[in-house]
């Protein structure tokens, strides 16, 4: 049984790979339908937020689905991964650096290439874990790369 839902996944996402852990809703399942207890792993379109946008052509629906998938995340806990650039951190008021939201959420950029992206792709990731009181791996928001202490490489 899947542990992980993962929303607006691409159609040849890799997570389709590893459906013991995931629980993939692409555009053909439509993560609109997501209804479960799981912490989720949201990816949501981008295109109507980036820093191109005004030369991007998204559905008329689209960008709120970034508001959906926030939603979800902090219903049940997981990640919401957008481009650096992009205006919803503005737009929804998630969190900054060392900021930590109302929600107990918190916000790390990151580079997908340290992650096997094939190009640098700075990304930001608001995190909820599910609860204010849980404790969270300290970050270091002002370094290059951001690593936080418990799962640092030594």
């Amino acid at each position: 049984m899947s542990q992980i839902a993962v929303l607006f996944a691409r159609n040849d996402s890799r997570y389709k790979e590893m459906a013991l852990i995931y629980d993939v809703y692409d555009i053909d399942r439509d993560a609109r339908t997501f209804c479960k207890k799981l912490p989720v792993i949201a990816h949501p379109p981008c295109r109507a937020w980036g820093q191109l946008s005004h030369m991007a052509n998204p559905r008329p629906d689209e960008k709120q689905l970034a508001f959906f998938a926030l939603a979800q995340v902090r219903l049940n806990g997981g990640v919401l991964e957008h481009p650096a650039g992009s205006r919803l951190w503005k737009e929804a008021n998630l969190p900054l650096g060392d900021e930590v939201d109302e929600f107990g959420g918190f916000t790390i950029e990151i580079d997908q290439w340290d992650f096997g992206h094939v190009a640098h792709k700075n990304t930001k990731l608001y995190i909820y874990m599910g609860s204010r009181d849980q404790s969270y791996p300290h970050c270091h928001p002002q370094e290059e790369v951001l690593l936080c202490d418990q799962y640092a490489v030594t």
